[in-house]
């Protein structure tokens, strides 16, 4: 008797790469960030919190996702920079072939997590799009 390939499918490890372009998203959020107490006061509290996860998820940092396991179910357990493993599921997904969206939520904790092309390679962003696409 075999088992069929919709039956089981071998999770699927994952890297996240540092992206030029991811940089200069996250450089983009800082600047509109940082204009956004000048439109209303109030918006400064908004101002902190995008500052506190651009320095948390930046690439490179502890805090910042640098790879992963995916299961067909699409449950993951990511590895932060710092060593860490955090486990999830993914909630939302925006699949595109120059890029990769997932929206995780771990326990009460929701997250993004852009992935590249560029960041993790062509035949491994490949491979995810197509365990995401299922």
């Amino acid at each position: 008797m075999s088992i069929s390939s919709q039956e089981y499918a071998p999770p699927l490890v994952f890297r996240v790469g540092r992206a030029r372009r991811v940089k200069i998203y996250l450089s983009i959020v800082t600047g509109v960030a940082l204009l956004a107490p000048l439109a209303h006061p109030f918006m400064l509290l908004g101002w902190v919190f995008v500052l506190h996860g651009l320095f948390r998820h930046w690439p490179g940092s502890p805090g910042a996702i640098v790879g992963g396991v995916i299961n067909h179910n699409h449950r993951l357990r990511m590895r932060r920079g710092d060593g860490k493993w955090v486990s999830g599921q993914v909630v939302d997904r925006v699949v595109l072939s120059w890029l990769i969206i997932l929206s995780t939520r771990s326990g009460w904790h929701r997250s993004g997590l852009l992935i590249m092309p560029e960041g993790s390679g062509q035949e491994s962003h490949r491979r995810l799009r197509r365990c995401l696409l299922r």
